[in-house]
């Protein structure tokens, strides 16, 4: 990944399929009843840089899911972006791709700055997405 343009800790959710129920953590703190509510929110780190938004899963996460590695999503193949909703309660960002909707929950008005990164980073205007060219 280039150097990003926007970086903040965050949840992303992910397919409740991934999750390793048989984990002992798992079933003494009975995380299943949230989670099947909830969805399957991951903790950990989203970027945006020019031409990709990514997310790392935090160590903590890492020990309750299948898929552990590391989600990046080319920003040509996102077709737009915009705030959504968890139920009624949080806002959510979300970026609509060709294989369905990729969905962050940040901390704050760290939506908002995480929103503005990627329409940005989006923008035919934005030299963050435009090759370079040397003489």
């Amino acid at each position: 990944m280039m150097d990003p343009i926007f970086s903040a800790r965050a949840n992303c959710l992910f397919d409740r399929a991934n999750l390793v129920s048989d984990n002992p953590i798992f079933a003494k703190w009975a995380l299943g009843a949230p989670i099947a509510v909830f969805g399957n929110w991951v903790g950990g780190r989203v970027q945006v840089s020019g031409t990709e938004i990514s997310f790392a899963m935090n160590g903590m996460n890492r020990l309750f899911q299948h898929d552990t590695a590391a989600l990046s999503v080319p920003l040509h193949q996102v077709s737009s972006v915009r705030f959504g909703k968890m139920f009624k309660l949080a806002r959510t960002v979300d970026c609509d791709t060709a294989d369905g909707t990729l969905r962050f929950r940040c901390f704050g008005r760290q939506n908002d700055a995480l929103l503005a990164a990627i329409s940005a980073a989006m923008s035919p205007e934005s030299s963050a997405t435009k090759p370079t060219t040397r003489p």
